[in-house]
């Protein structure tokens, strides 16, 4: 069975690994967002981020961003 909780810890260990090599200033296109997780973390820390997926998604409707 999918489980999307643990989806979300993957991407946010994943975001935190990568986290401090990116510019503050720019802006950031998430392409395959799924939940979104990443871009929310990204978006409450201060960085500018649209993120896009697919209507047909399996976490479309698990969105947090």
């Amino acid at each position: 069975m999918f489980n999307t909780q643990f989806l979300n810890t993957i991407r946010e260990y994943e975001l935190n690994y990568f986290i401090n090599n990116l510019d503050k200033s720019s802006k950031i296109l998430e392409v395959g967002g799924g939940t979104g997780v990443q871009a929310k973390i990204l978006s409450e820390t201060g960085y500018k981020i649209e993120s896009i997926d697919i209507e047909g998604s399996n976490y479309y409707q698990e969105r947090v961003y």
